[in-house]
């Protein structure tokens, strides 16, 4: 089984081009880049999604534990720490048979970004090298970008693989609108519209916090943080 990598520009033979549609949407999600963006660390894919978007909520949630004293009306809280998730709500269509193809490939390959990397465990049989079975090497890690919303801080590229934010995604709901209908190849069908929806657990690579200043003490990078980083 192949994935393939999916870019709406032309600027790198490196990506499977994205079917111009003729009705506008790709020159305007180029130029401004209204492009959801989502590349694999551990396959080395990158897919891109025009940004129709139905929902974006980035959520930022402290951790504390809490313990109750005898005799004190309030309790003692401990800072853990702070996490922050993104969800994100976006819809698929189809204009035609060759962008339906294409849509089929973008959400088999992002389906596949959910599973982690494996090596064998070589040894010794007998004086014979043989593989035993294999263990996970990579945990599907992911790097999103849509626009300066979510971005890397210190991500330099316009692609997700070199711009992106670090994290997992916890699962993907994919649910073909079934009253769009479907586009029928022979005895293929492929839907007119899908709706996808992801929700992205973010990794900080950089510090985040102030010292005892009160000087905020994320490098350069952290500048463009929360969007851009």
């Amino acid at each position: 089984m192949s994935f393939r990598n999916r870019r709406l520009s032309s600027k790198s033979s490196a990506f499977g081009e994205f079917p111009t549609t003729g009705d506008g949407t790709h020159l305007y999600a180029e130029n401004t880049d209204s492009i959801i963006k989502i590349y694999s660390l551990v396959s080395n894919l990158e897919v891109h999604f025009k940004a129709f978007l139905t929902d974006l909520t980035d959520d930022f949630q402290s951790s504390w534990n809490s313990e109750e004293v005898f005799g004190r009306m309030d309790p003692i809280g401990t800072f853990s720490g702070t996490k922050r998730t993104i969800s994100i709500g976006w819809d698929v269509p189809a204009a035609n048979l060759p962008e339906a193809k294409s849509n089929a490939d973008a959400l088999k390959t992002l389906t596949s970004m959910l599973y982690p990397g494996y090596s064998g465990n070589p040894v010794s049989v007998d004086s014979q090298s043989v593989v035993t079975a294999n263990s996970i090497s990579k945990s599907p890690l992911v790097r999103v970008k849509f626009a300066n919303l979510i971005a890397a801080a210190d991500g330099t590229g316009e692609d997700a693989k070199d711009g992106g934010l670090l994290g997992w995604i916890d699962g993907i709901n994919l649910a073909p609108d079934v009253s769009q209908g479907f586009i029928i190849q022979g005895k293929t069908h492929y839907a007119k519209l899908y709706k996808l929806s992801i929700k992205l657990n973010v990794l900080h690579e950089h510090e985040l916090g102030f010292d005892d200043q009160g000087n905020y003490i994320a490098t350069n990078a952290g500048s463009k943080w929360p969007f851009g980083g």
